[in-house]
């Protein structure tokens, strides 16, 4: 890398003892004052930070949905602590009016904060989405605090907006690994996970004290780091919704024609649709998918991903080309695991069924194919199987084993893996949706059903 070159070249290890070595020679000619005493740093007292922050709220992964189409309209708060207590404004701080925005005059006394005046930023929302990328920074003087509130929403122009995830940024204690981090003034991922699901990435910097030419090397690799990153993400952003919809659309083609209802039942929109036991192209619905009919349905897709692939391994180095590769076969097993059970919390979709035998074994054709075509043989750019058979690929393979497996049976399963500390959650998932879309179930099964789930949540949450 050039950087390293230029590093090398310039000795930087050595510039920055000497200007160590100047800062330290100066310090103690520099006659400490009461004023230098008080510019203690923003990391010095033991359960509160403080200080000029840049935060970036990147994206957000797998948001509740809580629309009736299995979606949302997210976007991202976040907030001070309700009665976060502001210090009176120090007239030597420049930075300090940056707190008062929503106040008419800055204290002169200590104020206690609430409401809206806590509100540190605010995305705009993505419509129609549960993993939307924001990609916005904000810049904000904090009093001092222990930690941050992090929300998500989702937009509603009607009513009020729904909550779909909470959490806290903990920046409290000397021993707090994030507060450490801070502490070089350089910028840093924070992945957070968000109750009751989904996970997102907030970039934090705590800005800098004293910059000598070796930290502008470090923050230079991180800023090229987070470039490659975020250039991956884009990448793979490209691709993954042509991905995801062939996905959908090889599964969808498997399943049961909807029987014709009367005219009066269409009409008024009312008795329950039934479906009948052949997909459009005549097949019966428990008959599997050959390997033949699986790789006629695919090839489009396998093409698709071909000829794009080919073009970013022709620009790309060996290493970023890889990285492609890997996280398009991670979009994948995404797609799957949405196509055969939906999220843990949220609304299922009204559109969403419970998917027939030979919808299942297209699944299982799919990852089989993809996953040869992401080996190549183990040549080139091909990714290794120990990479390919993660613990994702392998619950999915597990999932499809048990899809239609007697339900007590499935329930069981899981309640031991819970109990020895291996929870299958994508059990509890598949129970959740056979409980609402199985047709045959009776009226007593489906609520026995939902009395089950509704407590292994309540197990999961006490957890």
């Amino acid at each position: 890398m050039k950087l390293d070159e230029i590093h090398s070249m310039m000795n930087v290890a050595s510039l920055a003892r000497t200007q160590a070595d100047n800062r330290a020679t100066l310090a103690q000619r520099k006659k400490k004052s009461p004023t230098t005493a008080k510019a203690s740093s923003a990391l010095d007292e033991q359960d509160k930070v403080h200080g000029a922050f840049r935060i970036e709220l990147v994206y957000a992964e797998n948001v509740k949905p809580v629309t009736k189409n299995g979606l949302a309209n997210p976007f991202m708060v976040v907030r001070l602590p309700d009665g976060t207590v502001v210090p009176p404004l120090e007239t030597d701080d420049p930075n300090a009016n940056s707190f008062f925005s929503k106040i008419t005059a800055a204290p002169s006394v200590p104020i206690a904060l609430t409401g809206n005046a806590c509100e540190l930023a605010r995305t705009r929302p993505v419509f129609d989405c549960i993993n939307p990328v924001w990609e916005e920074s904000f810049s904000m003087l904090l009093p001092p605090v222990s930690h941050l509130d992090v929300l998500i929403y989702s937009k509603n122009l009607i009513s009020n907006n729904e909550l779909c995830g909470k959490t806290i940024i903990d920046l409290s204690g000397r021993l707090s690994r994030l507060r450490q981090k801070l502490a070089d003034h350089h910028t840093h991922d924070v992945y957070i996970e968000f109750a009751p699901q989904g996970r997102g990435l907030v970039r934090m910097t705590l800005e800098g004290e004293q910059e000598d030419v070796e930290y502008w090397f470090r923050k230079s690799r991180e800023k090229l780091k987070r470039t490659q990153n975020d250039l991956l993400r884009g990448l793979t952003t490209k691709v993954s919704p042509y991905l995801k919809e062939m996905m959908a659309k090889v599964i969808k083609e498997h399943e049961g024609v909807a029987l014709n209802r009367g005219f009066l039942q269409t009409a008024l929109g009312t008795g329950v649709t039934q479906y009948s036991n052949q997909t459009a192209a005549g097949v019966a619905i428990d008959l599997a998918v050959t390997p033949a009919e699986a790789d006629t349905a695919m090839s489009l897709l396998t093409e698709y991903l071909n000829k794009n692939l080919e073009l970013l391994c022709a620009n790309l180095s060996p290493t970023m080309a890889h990285e492609i590769i890997k996280r398009l076969w991670e979009e994948v097993l995404n797609d799957v695991e949405y196509v055969l059970i939906p999220p843990l919390y949220g609304q299922i979709e009204t559109s969403r069924r419970y998917l027939n035998k030979r919808q299942v074994s297209m699944c299982g054709w799919a990852l089989n194919i993809l996953r040869s075509f992401f080996h190549a043989d183990g040549e080139a750019l091909g990714l290794p199987y120990r990479v390919l058979d993660n613990r994702k690929y392998l619950d999915l393979t597990s999932l499809m084993g048990v899809y239609f497996d007697d339900i007590v049976r499935i329930k069981r399963e899981y309640e031991l893996s819970f109990v020895y500390g291996r929870e299958k959650e994508m059990l509890v998932r598949l129970v959740r949706l056979r409980t609402e879309k199985q047709e045959e179930l009776t009226p007593s099964e489906r609520e026995e059903g939902r009395k089950w789930v509704d407590v292994q949540m309540t197990k999961r949450k006490d957890r």
